[in-house]
């Protein structure tokens, strides 16, 4: 009787043939989606539901910037918890691209973060994970890649955002056939 080892390479079988390809367009603003739902199921409920309690009894958008002007204090937790917020919403984005090369978005579609330079690519360094996600921080000067990533995507043969392109990285997607 042959052992296992012998079958398996008497077999003769085709290696798995392995294609890296630019991500759809479709399956990154998925990938998105899926993670901007997953903080808003676990980050963001959280941060509304103490708001809430802070602002306790104030109803309409009126009643509830009265409220804020009145007590200087309550504005500054509020501040302070935007803050906060902000922080571990970039620090998802950073730290999952940066250790895993990709978010649970990505990595439910089959998507992944590389760098990419001098035709070859390798895995993303955390200044360059930092870069593509400032979009996230609500600021001026950030607050205008919401609208240049986007755009540039529409004119940049490797679809890559603005942010990505500066950082020199893109999202990839790995075919497997065989």
């Amino acid at each position: 009787m042959p052992k296992k080892s012998d079958t398996t390479t008497d077999l003769n079988l085709p290696e798995k043939r392995v294609f890296i390809g630019n991500a759809s367009l479709w399956k990154r603003v998925a990938a998105f989606i899926l993670d901007i739902l997953l903080l808003d199921l676990l980050v963001l409920g959280f941060y509304d539901s103490i708001i809430a309690s802070i602002i306790d009894g104030a109803g309409s958008v009126k009643e509830t910037v009265k409220h804020l002007q009145s007590s200087d204090s309550l504005s500054t937790v509020i501040v302070m918890l935007f803050f906060l917020l902000t922080l571990m919403v970039l620090a998802y984005f950073v730290l999952q691209e940066y250790m895993l090369g990709q978010t649970v978005g990505k990595m439910l579609l089959g998507l992944r973060v590389v760098a990419v330079g001098d035709g070859q690519i390798s895995d993303i360094s955390f200044f360059q994970s930092l870069i593509r996600s400032m979009f996230i921080i609500p600021t001026i000067p950030f607050i205008f890649l919401w609208i240049v990533d986007p755009v540039f995507t529409f004119f940049n043969k490797e679809q890559q955002r603005f942010s990505e392109w500066l950082c020199r990285t893109k999202v990839i997607e790995v075919y497997q056939f065989g």
